[in-house]
């Protein structure tokens, strides 16, 4: 018996299977690219005012950095740190450390500082500053390597000094005193003063001095002087009008053999004066020695002095020195 041998349906295309596969390749593929881009990533590098950008297949940070070629010093500071790992886009910075001398407080300091301005560098120095102190360059300066930063220390004080109030001088007429006479009637009594003084110092030494208030304590008493008013006295019987009146050293002098000052020959009535006190040409009265013309000067005579002519050696010793009252008269 023949056997009859069927053929087996043909199997239908399974369209789910093959967009299973599709997806899985596709998958697969889109593996591979993450493991390329985990492979090589872009990372930029922000140091010394510029931008590098590095494609790198390294895992840390400090991996970046050797790709860039960027040697970091033992005091520069880099954010985030070396060891971290990389990822797709990361920023690192890098802070350069800059040398930095201070000069402040009698000394000179060096410093490594990331400070940008000079305020920043002082800041992470520990250095304070007071409300008058200078600071040059300015605190808002940028500072750069190898920069020299000065602090002037300046100190206001304010110092009370007590100083004396000169008192003044009062007159009063008198009509009981020869005109030219005074005496004291009260005598005077200086005040007692305060000032305040603000001294200014730049580092201990002193740069200004000013007075900025004054103050009287004790108000001062004025000397009173009485003065007198007579022009007229008598003198053998005689009244006698006079400007005014002076007590003066007079002193005798004889025969030189030379003329006086004014070329007179010298004889009795000859005065020697100081000019600033008697004019040359002056009428005056001497009491004990009579009229009197001041024609006469000597480098001995000054101030209230006169000096009067005697015809012999013997009256002028005889007169000697004494003080006497000389009345300037009325031309």
């Amino acid at each position: 018996m023949d056997r009859v041998f069927a053929k087996k349906p043909a199997q239908p295309f399974n369209t789910r299977k093959w967009v299973l596969v599709a997806v899985i390749f596709l998958l697969l593929l889109g593996a591979g690219g993450v493991t390329y881009a985990w492979a090589n990533k872009s990372v930029d590098i922000h140091v010394a005012n510029q931008v590098i950008t590095v494609q790198t297949s390294g895992k840390t940070v400090a991996d970046a950095l050797q790709k860039a070629k960027i040697n970091i010093g033992n005091k520069d500071i880099v954010n985030p740190g070396m060891n971290t790992p990389l990822t797709e886009g990361m920023k690192v910075f890098v802070s350069r450390a800059k040398q930095v001398t201070i000069h402040h407080d009698g000394r000179q300091q060096e410093v490594w500082t990331h400070g940008k301005t000079v305020q920043a560098v002082l800041g992470q120095a520990g250095i304070k500053l007071g409300k008058l102190d200078r600071v040059e360059p300015a605190l808002e300066s940028t500072v750069k390597t190898q920069a020299k930063i000065v602090i002037t220390r300046i100190q206001e004080k304010v110092l009370e000094e007590s100083f004396s109030v000169p008192f003044g001088v009062q007159t009063k007429t008198d009509n009981s005193m020869l005109r030219g006479m005074r005496k004291v009637v009260s005598r005077g009594v200086p005040g007692l003063g305060k000032r305040f003084v603000k001294v200014v110092y730049a580092n201990g030494k002193q740069i200004s001095r000013g007075v900025v208030k004054t103050l009287v304590v004790k108000k001062p008493q004025n000397q009173i002087f009485a003065v007198g008013t007579v022009r007229t006295v008598s003198r053998g019987g005689k009244p006698l009008n006079f400007r005014e009146s002076l007590v003066m050293e007079a002193s005798g002098y004889t025969h030189t053999g030379y003329r006086t000052a004014t070329g007179k020959v010298p004889s009795r009535g000859i005065a020697a004066v100081d000019p600033s006190v008697i004019p040359m040409g002056t009428r005056v009265y001497v009491d004990g020695y009579g009229y009197a013309l001041a024609a006469d000067r000597g480098s001995a005579i000054v101030g209230d002095r006169i000096d009067l002519f005697f015809e012999s050696y013997a009256e002028a010793i005889n007169w000697g020195r004494r003080n006497v009252r000389v009345y300037l008269l009325e031309e």
